[in-house]
C-alpha cells in the first residue's frame, strides 16, 4: 500500500512537471534563456522519474529497463541547474566552451547505452554483457555523485559572487533576494549526499534495494514542483518584467536622446495632445490644433512630418490605440465592448477602431484581448 501511494506520488509530479514545461514554453512571458534552461531541468528530472516509475511498479525487468527505456537523464540534471542559475543572475552571460563541458559526461553516458541497447537489440550480447553494463552503471552513478557536488558548491560561489556585486542593494533592502535560490540549491545538494549513501550501500553492502531511492525519487518530485512554482511562475515573471523594464529605459533613454533634438514648435505639440489625453477627443483634428498653436495648418502638418517622420492622424491613432491596450489590460475595463473602449480612446467607429489596431499591433482587437486573457491566465 505505501509503495503504491509513493509511486502515486512520483507519476503524479512528474505529470506536473510536464505540465510545467508545456505552459512555460508556450507563454512569451516566460520565455527568457534562464526559464529554458530551468523547463529542460524539470523536463528531465521528470523523464528520469516516469522510467524509474516503469521498474518500481513491476512493468519491466531490470533487464528490459536497460535493454529498452534507460537514458542516463542524471547526467543532465546538475549542467542544466548552472546554466540555470548562471543565466537567471547574469542574463547576457556567454556560455563558454569550458561550461559546456558540462553534458560531455551525458554524451558519453548515453552513447554506452545505446551501444548496449543495439547489442542487445542484434542479440550481440549475453548475460555477461548486462553485468558488465550494470557495473558501468554503478561507475556512473559514482562519478556522478562527485561531479554533481563539485558543481553545485560551483553553484553557491557564483551565487555569492553575484550578491559581492549587489552588496550595496542587499544592504538597502535587508536581506538577500536569492534566499529562495539558496534553498533550491541547498536542496538539490541534500539529494546529492542521499544518493551518494545510497550508491555506497550498493557497493559496500550489495544491497540492491531500489526501494531505498524511493527517498530520492519523491524528494525529486517535490522538488519538481518547488522548481516549477518559484523558478517559473513567481521569479521567470519577475525576471521577464525586470527585462521588459530594461528595454523600457532604453526606450525612455532613446525618446530623450531624440527630444533633445525637437523644435519648440514639436514641443508644444505634442504637450497639447498629450496633455490632460486630448488625443481622446474624437473632434481633434489638424484645423483645431494649429489654431490652437497660432500656426498655419500646411506648416504644422510639414513639421510633424519633417521632426516626428509621421502625419498627424497616424500620430494621433498611435497614442489612441496605445491608450486602448492601456485600457484592456486593467481589469476595471473588462467589462467594456471593445466598440465601447474605441470610442473611449477617441475613434467615431468600431470599423475605423479594428482598421488602426489591425494596423498598427497586427491584431484585431479581439485578438489582442485574447491573447492578453491567455497570458494573464498563465501568470497566475
Amino acid at each position: 500500500m505505501l509503495y503504491e501511494i509513493l509511486n502515486t506520488i512520483l507519476i503524479l509530479g512528474s505529470i506536473q512537471g510536464l505540465i510545467f514545461c508545456f505552459i512555460a514554453l508556450y507563454s512569451k512571458r516566460l520565455r527568457n534563456r534562464s526559464t529554458i534552461a530551468l523547463v529542460l531541468l524539470i523536463l528531465v528530472l521528470s523523464l528520469n522519474n516516469i522510467q524509474y516509475y516503469f521498474l518500481n511498479t513491476g512493468m519491466i525487468s531490470l533487464e528490459n529497463f536497460f535493454e529498452i527505456i534507460y537514458i542516463p537523464y542524471s547526467a543532465l540534471i546538475v549542467g542544466l541547474y548552472y546554466l540555470y542559475v548562471l543565466l537567471f543572475l547574469f542574463p547576457d552571460a556567454k556560455i563558454s566552451r569550458k561550461q559546456r563541458l558540462l553534458f560531455v559526461p551525458f554524451v558519453i553516458f548515453l552513447s554506452v547505452s545505446l551501444i548496449y541497447k543495439i547489442s542487445s537489440f542484434f542479440s550481440i550480447s549475453d548475460g555477461r554483457t548486462f553485468l558488465y553494463y550494470e557495473r558501468f552503471v554503478d561507475f556512473q552513478e559514482f562519478f556522478l555523485v562527485g561531479f554533481t557536488l563539485f558543481v553545485m558548491i560551483y553553484v553557491f560561489r557564483l551565487i555569492s559572487k553575484y550578491e559581492h556585486l549587489r552588496s550595496r542593494e542587499i544592504k538597502a533592502n535587508g536581506r538577500s533576494q536569492l534566499n529562495w535560490m539558496k534553498m533550491i540549491t541547498m536542496t538539490l545538494l541534500g539529494l546529492c549526499l542521499i544518493w551518494a549513501v545510497f550508491s555506497l550501500m550498493d557497493l559496500f553492502f550489495n544491497s540492491n534495494h531500489y526501494e531505498y531511492y524511493y527517498i530520492l525519487w519523491v524528494s525529486i518530485a517535490i522538488t519538481i514542483y518547488g522548481l516549477g512554482h518559484l523558478g517559473i511562475y513567481h521569479f521567470g515573471v519577475q525576471q521577464y518584467e525586470l527585462l521588459n523594464d530594461k528595454r523600457n529605459l532604453k526606450t525612455i533613454a532613446e525618446t530623450s536622446k531624440k527630444a533633445e533634438n525637437k523644435s519648440d514648435l514639436i514641443i508644444s505639440f505634442e504637450k497639447l495632445i498629450t496633455e490632460k489625453k486630448r488625443f481622446t477627443d474624437s473632434s481633434l483634428s489638424l484645423n483645431g490644433v494649429a489654431s490652437e498653436l497660432d500656426l498655419n495648418k500646411t506648416y504644422l502638418s510639414r513639421v510633424i512630418n519633417s521632426e516626428l517622420g509621421t502625419g498627424f492622424s497616424d500620430y494621433v491613432n498611435r497614442l489612441r490605440i496605445e491608450e486602448a491596450k492601456d485600457c484592456m489590460s486593467v481589469p476595471k475595463f473588462n467589462h467594456y465592448s471593445l466598440v465601447s473602449i474605441g470610442l473611449e480612446v477617441g475613434f467615431n467607429s468600431k470599423s475605423a477602431f479594428n482598421s488602426a489596431f489591425k494596423k498598427y499591433t497586427g491584431l484585431t482587437p479581439s485578438e489582442y484581448r485574447e491573447k492578453l486573457n491567455r497570458e494573464q491566465l498563465v501568470s497566475k
